[in-house]
C-alpha cells in the first residue's frame, strides 16, 4: 500500500477479495445506485460531529471510478481529486 502515501492522508481504505467483503456490500451492490464492476476507486468525505453523540454526514462522493481503464486514464493524469 505504499502507493497510497503519495496520495495524501486516508482514514480509510478497503481492500477485499471475493464479491460479497464489506466494500462490495456497501459500495458495489447499493441499491440505490449499483455499479457491479471490479477495480474501483471510490473517494468521499463526509461531516463529523463530535459534540454530545458522534455523528457523521452524508457520503459527498468526490470521485468514482470504474474499470481498469477509467483507473489508469485518472492515474496517467496525475490522480487528481477535485473538492
Amino acid at each position: 500500500m505504499g502507493f497510497l502515501q503519495s496520495s495524501g492522508y486516508f482514514d480509510e481504505v478497503i481492500i477485499g477479495k471475493k464479491w460479497m467483503n464489506q466494500g462490495a456490500i456497501e459500495f458495489m451492490w447499493d441499491r440505490e445506485k449499483p455499479v457491479p464492476a471490479v477495480p474501483q476507486v471510490i473517494v468521499f468525505e463526509r461531516s463529523l460531529n463530535l459534540e454530545n453523540m458522534i455523528s457523521v454526514g452524508e457520503k459527498n462522493y468526490l470521485i468514482r471510478l470504474k474499470g481498469y481503464n477509467e483507473i489508469a486514464q485518472w492515474a496517467n493524469n496525475s490522480a487528481k481529486i477535485k473538492k
